[in-house]
């Protein structure tokens, strides 16, 4: 991702979930939610499900987004955020999950 990219913690996604807008849509064929937020900037996040070993799962249907952020009673846990069309929520799984990445952009000073 390099430098200037990381995963964001669990608490810049829970601000994404409390603090944007989350419309359901279909872009280019693909489900997903589109986020807008305070400030008026979108993005589009898609159900792209998530991998284990070497099958795919809930594609189209749910969106599994880690966060960087461990369970500090079990830290083989680690956040993620988690939708599908009836909402957006957080939860924290095993890590040995494929899940997406969304990088967020460290400020630069």
């Amino acid at each position: 991702m390099g430098s200037s990219w990381r995963m964001p913690t669990k608490e810049q996604q829970d601000e994404l979930r409390n603090e944007c807008t989350w419309t359901w849509t279909k872009m280019n064929g693909v489900n997903g939610y589109n986020v807008t937020g305070p400030n008026g900037n979108t993005l589009f996040l898609p159900t792209a499900g998530f991998r284990v070993d070497n099958s795919f799962y809930d594609t189209g249907v749910f969106g599994n987004y880690w966060s960087c952020s461990l369970d500090t009673s079990n830290p083989y846990y680690a956040y993620l955020m988690y939708f599908g069309s009836g909402g957006v929520y957080c939860a924290d799984y095993t890590r040995d999950n494929g899940y997406t990445v969304r990088p967020v952009r460290v400020p630069q000073n």
